[in-house]
């Protein structure tokens, strides 16, 4: 009888066909699409996941989705629940099988051992770059297509969810010693261990640290811990390709390739050496919005070889025009955990939108990447079936544009209530600076500007029967007990003084004049639908004094329990955290208590970074359109007297945007470097010089810190007469004299680091940069007069 775990469950759309494998947590089944005409493949858990669980794969599946343009991870397709409890991924399906499978039959050949590896590192490079890690690298994640070609499959809880971690996982022998500890700690590092330990299986037909006799999993764990992995025994693998290996399965992070691109290049190398031709690393594709699910007979194409350029005399690759911004499509809905049993009817296909909305017209670039979660979050507080009151805080550094963010989700509700019948009408929007409440008491001024603001004023002719009205009260509760008085009887002899009855008379008259001019006026309008909902924005908290944050946390707090508000706030979670430190007990599980749902900006790295520095190109450099006509740009000499740059300098510096942390630091960093680059510095009108520049004012912007180490080991160089070494050799040992003492799984320095050495690799792909450390020494001291002294 089979086991109930590899029954296939019924998914409306979908037509079973036959068991592919079973495995430990989940099981895969063949399935029809008959919508698509295609064959794909379902993973099915075999045990009911948790509800938080369930959110992680949800939300991880959407990530990895936006890979599917990468020519070597599989496309996802959709994430559900089964009519019995079990979650389940539909995928493409892959005829070819996995590496698993190979690698337990043969060894496979050095040529396509080193194309495998170099194509699924350029994946993992890519999926870094977005934010998204692995985790779980190994022959059986790795699936071919029928062309031969290697498809990456597995990301994260993809592939983890349900499945016992540590020395108990069945990933075990291609896990980095780090993923072993409790809890494990994933990174870019560990999943460059994973693949290297992956490749080397590949080659010598077992892992890397397979005992003769019995084994267990505690002896493996052991040796992963301690033992290096044994030389691959085989004649025909250089030992160039041996140390690559090496490298990337170091027992400390510090020690391993930088990045899964790095590690590619390095195996390049292999393939040069062994007059290979060299594979290049796969870039994202733009999909075909009208084509389906790649299917095996047609599956995507391979990106076509491009010639491996030299090492210093490349010339400079032509950079196309500025991209226009692509909109990002509606928010697909996410998967409802709490629906009923059976309730599968509708399958929330990840990569496409369900449900048709109103267009949102796109008035202006979105450069940073921001519309869709503007989008998302604005629908959020604009529903009627959100339950209020909530607080939502907009999380980023100085910089990363959280104002404008707020801004234009406040005008993205505005057009919902007009535009949207799904969305209410009757929201009152109140916008508050939190720095104006620096006076008296904070939280209680912060709590009359949301009552006050946006109230309605009565029209002029009702507010002053309303104040004659209050006027002649007024008088009427001062005289009460007052005798009356008559004054002197008799004929008047000029002017008299107005007597207190004479008064209220007057007033009286002037209340009946305002009465008949409100009965004798036209209708007015009629009025308005009472609001429903009052979203409130705060900005600039992290501005504030201690004291004043404080209290406008205390406001924000206070309302998060008033019916039918919102509050979304803009927040540096660690400099609010020092700013309350020593007033609360725990600040951090203070603003978990205030904020019910932390929501982080995206990163500002990559393209995106590149495309928000040329829209600032725009406004900067007059001769900017002549820059895009020009591609690379003119090789002549820079004008040093002027503050406007060359075409070639503005696509320079656009590159130099991949070093920055935040839109902030981007605009910082224009604005210093026109003001260096008038420096009287020798060599000052050579492009290359100036390449020089940008680069050290990109690292000083984009991380201060490790600007300090980078400047002063240019300087120790230039003393000690090794000017001559190369400038990428320099950022590398200073990096490693950091990382070597840290060894942290999470470090805002590590993290820099990476950054810093990410883009300076990016920058090399593009751009002619100087090499030479003596072409950086002499701008030194002029980038250090851009820093504050510590």
């Amino acid at each position: 009888m089979a086991s109930p775990h590899h029954e296939p469950p019924t998914i409306p759309g979908f037509r079973f066909r036959r068991l592919i494998g079973a495995g430990g947590s989940s099981t895969v089944f063949l399935y029809e699409w008959p919508d698509e005409e295609v064959d794909v493949a379902v993973k099915v858990w075999n045990d009911r996941l948790s509800g938080e669980t369930q959110d992680v794969l949800s939300r991880e599946t959407k990530e990895v989705a936006e890979l599917a343009a990468h020519p070597h991870v599989l496309p996802l397709h959709a994430v559900g629940v089964t009519d019995d409890d079990r979650s389940f991924v539909v995928m493409d399906h892959r005829a070819g099988g996995d590496l698993q499978q190979r690698w337990q039959r043969e060894r496979l050949p050095v040529d396509e051992a080193l194309s495998i590896t170099i194509k699924i590192a350029g994946a993992l490079d890519v999926a870094a770059r977005h934010g998204i890690l692995h985790g779980d690298v190994k022959p059986a994640n790795i699936l071919m297509t029928r062309g031969g070609q290697p498809q990456l499959v597995g990301f994260g809880n993809l592939s983890s969810a349900g499945r016992p971690g540590g020395t108990g996982a069945t990933s075990l022998p291609w896990m980095a010693p780090e993923m072993l500890a409790d809890p494990p700690e994933p990174s870019a590092w560990a999943d460059i261990w994973s693949l290297a330990a992956t490749c080397y299986t590949l080659l010598a037909g077992h892992t890397p640290f397979e005992a003769d006799g019995p084994d267990t999993s505690d002896a493996l764990a052991e040796r992963i811990r301690e033992f290096d992995p044994r030389a691959i025994d085989r004649d025909d693998l250089p030992g160039s390709f041996q140390e690559a290996l090496r490298k990337a399965m170091f027992k400390r992070r510090a020690g391993r390739h930088w990045s899964a691109a790095d590690f590619a290049k390095a195996l390049q190398g292999v393939e040069k050496e062994l007059g290979l031709p060299v594979t290049p690393l796969a870039e994202m594709v733009d999909p075909d919005p009208d084509a389906g699910p790649t299917s095996e007979s047609d599956p995507r194409p391979e990106p076509e070889p491009e010639p491996e350029p030299e090492p210093i005399t490349k010339p400079r690759s032509e950079l196309a025009p500025d991209p226009a911004p692509i909109p990002s499509p509606p928010e697909s809905p996410a998967f409802d955990t709490t629906q009923a049993s059976g309730d599968t009817a509708e399958v929330p296909i990840v990569i496409d939108p369900v449900v048709a909305v109103p267009e949102w017209p796109d008035d202006d670039e979105d450069v940073l990447g921001h519309r869709a979660d503007v989008d998302r979050v604005a629908r959020l507080l604009a529903s009627d079936h959100t339950q209020l009151p909530l607080s939502v805080a907009i999380q980023g550094q100085p910089g990363s544009g959280r104002s404008t963010f707020l801004r234009k989700v406040q005008e993205r509700i505005d057009w919902l209530g007009e535009h949207d019948e799904a969305y209410s009408a009757r929201t009152r929007q109140v916008r508050l600076d939190a720095r104006r409440f620096a006076e008296g008491d904070v939280a209680g001024a912060v709590l009359d500007a949301v009552r006050g603001d946006g109230r309605s004023t009565p029209p002029p002719l009702v507010a002053k029967h309303q104040a004659a009205q209050r006027r002649t009260a007024e008088l009427r509760a001062a005289l009460a007990g007052l005798p009356e008085e008559d004054g002197p009887r008799g004929k008047r002899r000029g002017a008299q003084p107005m007597t207190t009855t004479m008064a209220l008379a007057a007033m009286d008259r002037e209340v009946a004049a305002y009465e008949a001019a409100l009965r004798a006026a036209p209708p007015g309008p009629p009025p308005s639908s009472p609001v429903l909902r009052t979203i409130v924005y705060v900005d600039d908290l992290d501005r504030c004094d201690p004291a004043t944050a404080a209290g406008v946390l205390r406001a924000i707090d206070e309302l998060g329990t008033q019916e039918g508000v919102a509050v979304v706030a803009a927040v540096d979670a660690q400099a609010t955290q020092r700013s309350i430190a020593g007033r609360v007990a725990e600040p951090a599980a203070y603003l978990a208590r205030v904020f019910d749902v932390p929501f982080g900006l995206r990163a500002f790295a990559g393209d995106p970074a590149v495309r928000f520095m040329r829209s600032l190109m725009r406004q900067a450099v007059p001769s900017w359109p002549s820059a895009l006509a020009a591609g690379a740009g003119d090789q002549g000499p820079i004008a040093v007297d002027s503050h406007e740059m060359t075409p070639g300098e503005a696509l320079f510096m656009s590159e130099l945007a991949r070093f920055c942390a935040t839109p902030g630091g981007a605009r910082k960093l224009l604005a210093v470097y026109r003001l260096a680059r008038t420096a009287p510095v020798k060599g000052g009108a050579d492009p290359a010089g100036h390449h020089a520049l940008g680069i050290l004012m990109a690292i000083l912007v984009g991380a201060p810190a490790q600007s300090v180490h980078v400047l002063g080991a240019v300087v120790e160089a230039l003393a000690a007469g090794e000017d001559g070494g190369t400038f990428r050799k320099l950022l590398e040992k200073v990096a490693r004299e950091h990382t070597a003492e840290c060894g942290r799984a999470t470090c805002g320095p590590c993290a820099d680091w990476s950054r810093v050495l990410r883009a300076h690799a990016d920058l090399v792909r593009v751009q002619e940069v100087p090499q030479e450390v003596g072409a950086y020494a002499e701008w030194v001291d002029e980038v250090a007069r851009f820093s504050f002294p510590t």
